[in-house]
Parts: structure tokens; C-alpha cells; sequence
């Protein structure tokens, strides 16, 4: 009789997922296909910047959000103060990484365009839309561990469409970074408020910060501070690569061709909106074992079927994206291949994070530095390709340490549930 309930809510959270990312998916083709290869450089700079500061910022909040939001969401008052705690704790945060990412995105877009007025618009329109993130970052947790990740996907698919008639009314007007930046920020816009219409029903906002919430993400995010750090710069290191050593119509070669890898973003969300929040819930260490051995099984498979379409198909996939694109074919498989190497990882660090299996992560660190190390002795970064394979054989180290966080964190779970059945 649960299976019935658990189906429909799936189906009803794929289809409209599948709507929200397919419109998303047309408002990036759209902007591709519009703008000039620098003007597309320009975006993909500042959307890197902005990638990195919410990684920042998100250091700490996010582990504390799911481990300890687990255990306490049905409890009004103290979730209350997880939130409110969260909330504020990121907001300064924010305040931090904002005052030195401002201006290091400001000098980064020179290397494209040198009109310094210009840079320094779309990075306000950038940061605008980070500050939304911030919010929106947080309210997204309380509908998914109330059970409520249809609703997540309903807000998202009315913002996908905003941003959607936003592009087609700037679109007659000459459509330019700027302008496609302001889209996405009326979009961003847009969510973050149809989240908080729905989270003030769950949550007193007026409620005090509660000081062993603060603590707790104070510990988490200096634990996972040189691992937020390090990934903060490292997620983005094609493109800031490129940026230093290329051109700018290779920096919108890679975010161009990154586009066609997001559709994997339908998978990545069900996995955040509906299977994390049951791995934080989940108490039996058999039955978590299961659960992640098979994740990332499923996974992996995805990922080999997207890179053999890619490998087989590359011009049929690169007409998608227009004529500027359609010679991107040597590096397209390999972009395609970092995507989903990424987004395995991703997996495996967000099963971590949800059970606060992180304060080893560190380790990963110098392990990836060695390998870099090594690399750079032997690669070009002048060409593109050699670029992209710097980034994928520099996380793989990474999943050794992940998965080698997520055996030890088992291990304790039978102990510690041995030692209680006694």
C-alpha cells in the first residue's frame, strides 16, 4: 500500500522536473545560440565566480542543515532555530567571500572585455542573484524533509518560465551578457520567493538563533574549510584555466558545451529533493549500505550511456548548440566525461554530507595537489583538451577519500548500533 503513494509522488516530482529542466535547458540554448562566443565568455566567467562563492558560503551550513534537520524537522520551534541559525550564520558568510570575490570577478572579466563599466555591471547583476541563492539555498531545505520536493519543483518550473518570457522580451532589445544575467536573476528572484511563501507556513522566522546550532556549523565549517577552499577554486578550474592560458572563444567553447551535460541536473535534483533526505533519515547501517553501494551503481551507468552518446553522436549533439559550436567535436566527449565524473562525485560527498562524514575530507587535498603537480610537468594548457583532462584525472582522488569516509562512517553506525543491542 506505500509503494502506490511513494510511485505517484515520484512520477508527479519526474514530470514536472523534466518540464522545469527542459525550459531551463531552452532558456541556455537560447542565450548560446544569441549571443557573440565573448559575450557568452563573459557570462560563463561570472557564472564561475558565482558557482565558487556559493561553495563558500555553503561550507558548513549545508552539513549542519541535513544532519541535524533530520533529526529535529518535525519539531516546529527548534526547527525554527536551526533555520533562523542557518540563516544568518550564511549571511556572514556571505559578507566575507563577497568583498574579495567582487573584485576578483571584475578583474577576471578583463580578460575578455576591457570596459571596466560594463564588467562592473554584470557583476552587480551576478551578485544580486548570489544573493538570492543564499536564501533560497536555505528554504530548500524544509519542503524536502517535510516530503515536499513536488513543491520544490512546482516553484522551480514557474521561475524556469519567468526567466524563459524575461529572455524573449530582451531578446528584440539585442540580447547581451548583461541582459541575460538580468533574466536569471528574475528567475532566481522569482523562486526564492515562491520558496518563502511556503517555508514561513513551516517556520517562525522570528525565532532566536540557538547557540548549539551556530556552534555546530561553526565546528562543520571550519572542519570543512580547506576542503571548501581547495573545490571552491577547483570546481572551476577549466574555465578559470582557459581564462589565464586561452582564449575567450575556448572559454565559451566550455561553457557552451557544458550545457548539453546538464541535463543530467533531473537526475542531481531527484537525488537532492528525494533520495538525500532519506539517506539522513535512514538509522540502520545495513540498509544505508545498500541504499549508497546501489546509488552509485545507477549512477555510473547513467553516466557510461552519456558518454557514449557523446562519442557516437557528437555533431548531431553540437548542432544543437549552432554553427559557432560545431567544430568543438575533439573536446565535447571529454567535456562530457569530467560532467559525469563530477556529478558521481558530487554523489558520494553529498551522501557524506548528509551524515556529517566529512571532518576527514581533508585528506583529499594533498592527494589531488600530487597529482596536479605531476600533471603540470607534462601538459599543454594552451590547448583546451589538455585542460580538460588536467581537471578529470585530478578528482579522482577524490573519490578514493569519499569513499573511504563513507565505509569508516558505516563501520561506526554497526558499532555503535552493536553496542546498544547489547
Amino acid at each position: 500500500m506505500k509503494l502506490r503513494p511513494l510511485l505517484s509522488k515520484t512520477l508527479k516530482y519526474l514530470s514536472v522536473s523534466i518540464i522545469a529542466q527542459a525550459i531551463s535547458f531552452i532558456c541556455g540554448i537560447l542565450i548560446i545560440r544569441i549571443l557573440t562566443k565573448d559575450d557568452y565568455a563573459l557570462l560563463t566567467i561570472a557564472n564561475s565566480i558565482q558557482g565558487a562563492l556559493g561553495v563558500l558560503t555553503g561550507s558548513g551550513v549545508g552539513s549542519a542543515l541535513t544532519s541535524i534537520g533530520g533529526k529535529i524537522w518535525f519539531n516546529h520551534s527548534r526547527f525554527s532555530e536551526l533555520i533562523v541559525t542557518a540563516l544568518k550564520t550564511r549571511y556572514l558568510f556571505a559578507l566575507i567571500v563577497g568583498l574579495a570575490g567582487f573584485p576578483i570577478l571584475v578583474l577576471l572579466l578583463e580578460k575578455v572585455s576591457d570596459n571596466l563599466i560594463s564588467n562592473t555591471t554584470l557583476a552587480i547583476v551576478i551578485f544580486a542573484e548570489f544573493g538570492f541563492y543564499l536564501n533560497s539555498g536555505i528554504f530548500v531545505v524544509v519542503p524536502r524533509l517535510y516530503g515536499q520536493a513536488v513543491e520544490v519543483k512546482k516553484n522551480e518550473l514557474y521561475s524556469s518560465i519567468l526567466r524563459l518570457i524575461s529572455l524573449l522580451i530582451f531578446s528584440p532589445l539585442g540580447l547581451s551578457s548583461h541582459l541575460a544575467a538580468l533574466a536569471s536573476l528574475i528567475g532566481s528572484g522569482a523562486n526564492t520567493f515562491g520558496l518563502y511563501k511556503w517555508v514561513r507556513e513551516k517556520v517562525d522566522f522570528s525565532a532566536p538563533m540557538n547557540s548549539n546550532d551556530r556552534d555546530e556549523i561553526y565546528k562543520l565549517t571550519i572542519a570543512q574549510l580547506p576542503n571548501s577552499l581547495f573545490y571552491a577554486f577547483q570546481g572551476q578550474i577549466i574555465i578559470w584555466l582557459v581564462t589565464a592560458f586561452g582564449k575567450p572563444e575556448n572559454i565559451a567553447e566550455i561553457g557552451a558545451l557544458s550545457r548539453l551535460s546538464l541535463v543530467l541536473n533531473i537526475i542531481s535534483q531527484f537525488l537532492a529533493d528525494i533520495i538525500l533526505p532519506k539517506f539522513a533519515k535512514l538509522q540502520s547501517y545495513k540498509k544505508l549500505g545498500i541504499a549508497y553501494f546501489a546509488l552509485i551503481a545507477a549512477f555510473s551507468a547513467i553516466a557510461l550511456i552519456f558518454i557514449f552518446l557523446a562519442g557516437m553522436y557528437p555533431k548531431e549533439l553540437l548542432w544543437i548548440l549552432g554553427e559557432k559550436y560545431s567544430t568543438a567535436n575533439e573536446i565535447f566527449v571529454l567535456i562530457v566525461a569530467k560532467t559525469m565524473i563530477n556529478t558521481i562525485l558530487g554523489v558520494t560527498w553529498q551522501v557524506n554530507v548528509t551524515r556529517g562524514w566529512v571532518k576527514r575530507i581533508w585528506i583529499s587535498i594533498p592527494m589531488i595537489l600530487s597529482v596536479q603537480l605531476g600533471l603540470v610537468t607534462i601538459l599543454d594548457f594552451s590547448k583546451v583538451a589538455n585542460v580538460i583532462i588536467f581537471s578529470i584525472i585530478s578528482i579522482l582522488p577524490a573519490f578514493v577519500v569519499n569513499i573511504s569516509l563513507t565505509l569508516i562512517g558505516l563501520r561506526n553506525m554497526r558499532i555503535e548500533q552493536v553496542k546498544s543491542e547489547m
